[in-house]
């Protein structure tokens, strides 16, 4: 390492350190009790810290190296810090004890990952991130750097949202031990118990959009509907809705992942970035929203500034332009669903992509193959919408 780069390292872990002293101190001393050793990683894009554990080395964590112009780097890295020490000490409960039964076919939603998880994941996932909803819960309340309050509340508000969408169903899996059922009952009830505490209405809403976007993104991506189902819409597109008497049916879709799945969280991000001064002017000065954060596109600028109309063309656009039977990454249809929601002549549309986003998703992907050419998604959706029968 560089003298440069060990002075980073210096720096970041002193303002780390004295923040998670003065907003968490359960955090504080997990960190100082498991934390012995850092290995760097190459530096990350904004927002985006890279960090992990070993299962089998206590102590032991890597990090992204700091690369001295983080927008909240000390927040950011006390976070990453409990983070990992959570998973630390999971793993040493782990190997002392059985939390669920063996089991390598099941996967679940996680709601901070692109993939589907193991169950064994998401434990870790759920422990974790409580540890992290924990910080930013004490950053917000003790008023720690005004200028880093309302990342504060995104954070709290975005991980609390997420943990309460996975945890009352993961309580009830069958694979739980009466250990783990436990550990995961301790885990709701800390995190019910912040679900009614104030946060500010603008990061409340932005986290709760947060929330349902990774959702509608992960499902159209890794959800497959009835292959039937899917064929015999995409042969009566054009025809006119049927009577609601013999309007479809959905059955439930199946889990199919997709390695295809990439940067679903891309518009959190660029929540992210737009709570920073800094990140917000480079932003407004890019070329190429996609170079600052991979995966995102400029139709979620307008999204997230509220230019809907603007969203929708650009969204529409690039949907239309994959051609062919390629239906467009599961990230453009949750922002088109975003960019409709609310809008006069858009509630079938928009309704049909919040319930069955991976439904419209295939549908218009065999549409568009059938006909050889790319129809309008709105249009699409909005007579998916009228024919279908939500249960």
């Amino acid at each position: 390492m560089s003298d440069d780069s060990i002075r980073r390292w210096t720096e970041l872990l002193h303002s780390a350190w004295s923040l998670l002293k003065h907003v968490d101190p359960g955090g504080a001393e997990d960190v100082s009790a498991c934390l012995r050793s850092i290995e760097p990683l190459p530096a990350a894009r904004p927002f985006r810290w890279h960090s992990a554990t070993m299962e089998d080395g206590m102590g032991g964590m890597a990090a992204s190296e700091p690369s001295g112009a983080e927008p909240a780097a000390a927040a950011q890295f006390a976070a990453v810090l409990t983070h990992e020490a959570q998973h630390s000490k999971l793993s040493a409960l782990l190997h002392m004890y059985s939390l669920h039964t063996p089991d390598v076919t099941h996967r679940f939603y996680a709601p901070w990952r692109d993939d589907p998880r193991p169950l064994r994941g998401m434990l870790h996932g759920v422990y974790a991130f409580t540890g992290v909803a924990r910080f930013w819960r004490g950053h917000m309340l003790n008023g720690w750097a005004p200028e880093e309050q309302a990342l504060a509340a995104f954070e709290y508000a975005l991980r609390r949202g997420q943990l309460l969408r996975v945890l009352p169903t993961l309580l009830h899996d069958a694979r739980l031990t009466a250990l783990g059922r436990r550990m995961v009952g301790r885990l709701l009830e800390t995190v019910a118990d912040w679900q009614d505490e104030s946060i500010r209405p603008d990061c409340l809403e932005a986290a709760r959009a947060a929330v349902e976007d990774h959702w509608l993104s992960w499902r159209s991506h890794h959800l497959a509907p009835d292959p039937g189902l899917v064929a015999d819409l995409a042969r009566r597109w054009g025809m006119g809705p049927p009577d609601r008497e013999a309007a479809w049916r959905c059955p439930e879709p199946r889990l199919l992942p997709d390695p295809a799945a990439r940067h679903l969280d891309a518009r959190a991000v660029l929540t992210r970035m737009r709570l920073d001064r800094t990140t917000a002017a480079r932003l407004r000065t890019a070329t190429s929203v996609g170079h600052l954060v991979l995966g995102a596109r400029p139709a979620d600028l307008h999204l997230l500034e509220g230019d809907l109309p603007a969203a929708e063309r650009l969204y529409v656009a690039e949907i239309r332009a994959e051609g062919g039977a390629a239906p467009g990454p599961g990230t453009l249809w949750a922002g088109l669903a975003r960019a409709l929601r609310g809008r006069p002549g858009h509630e079938e549309a928009a309704r049909v992509l919040t319930r069955y986003p991976e439904l419209v998703r295939q549908v218009y992907g065999a549409v568009s193959a059938g006909s050889g050419t790319a129809p309008d998604p709105v249009a699409v959706a909005g007579w998916l919408g009228r024919t279908l029968i939500a249960p």
